[in-house]
């Protein structure tokens, strides 16, 4: 089994839009907006009834969860394509054991190097989607190199059993990895990740290029 933290923990959200690392440098002019800010996090950070738990009410404001599911988002001709993706169980339980699976390509005449931009954007479903803001440079954030927070000596062992990078530069070629079990430890994961219905969305940018948009939406069951 495989424990998920620090910079591999970077690489899986990358893959789940790499499950659930914009920095928001803004400073509060008013303690009325510390307030608020903090009110939102307690309200973000509540655990929420999955709307596959919930009875039928009438409609919703937003088209229910029912199951985990993802996309690509970007252009076909995107460096990097996501063919394949699983992970189960679903929901995903938080502390426990997740099993991940994907396949892709990275489709580029050269190594992809650094820098590489992310763009994360993380929701929570509160009757509609709430943007996670970014705190502590997780949630919905921006990081203007995630090479320089990628390890190859922390790379989990399947990923390079199967030559898949944990590092820059990324070469060219087909990528697989057969469905893996891997741990998430409750202690590694920001406070707001409680219990809900959740949407993810992953940019990378290369040398101002878009390289890969993915999308996902899923559940977590404390």
């Amino acid at each position: 089994m495989i424990s998920v933290e620090g910079p591999s923990m970077l690489i899986l959200f990358i893959v789940l839009s790499a499950i659930f690392l914009h920095q928001d440098n803004a400073h509060f002019r008013e303690t009325n907006d510390q307030g608020d800010f903090k009110l939102l996090l307690e309200i973000l950070s509540k655990p929420r009834l999955l709307d596959r738990r919930k009875e039928e009410l009438g409609n919703f404001l937003e088209p229910k969860t029912e199951a985990f599911s993802w996309k690509m988002c970007g252009s076909k001709t995107d460096a990097i394509q996501i063919k394949t993706l699983s992970v189960a169980p679903d929901p995903i339980k938080l502390p426990g054991n997740i099993t991940l699976a994907f396949s892709g390509s990275i489709n580029s005449p050269d190594p992809i190097t650094s820098p590489i931009e992310m763009e994360l954007t993380i929701k929570k479903k509160l009757f509609v989607w709430i943007t996670i803001p970014c705190i502590d440079h997780v949630g919905s954030c921006t990081y203007p190199d995630i090479c320089s927070q990628s390890n190859a000596s922390s790379c989990p062992p399947a990923f390079k059993k199967y030559g898949i990078p944990c590092s820059c530069p990324i070469k060219p070629g087909n990528y697989n990895l057969p469905p893996t079990v891997m741990a998430l430890p409750k202690e590694n994961m920001p406070g707001w990740l409680s219990e809900g219905d959740y949407k993810v969305e992953v940019r990378l940018r290369h040398q101002s290029k878009e390289i890969l948009c993915l999308s996902a939406t899923g559940s977590i069951d404390d």
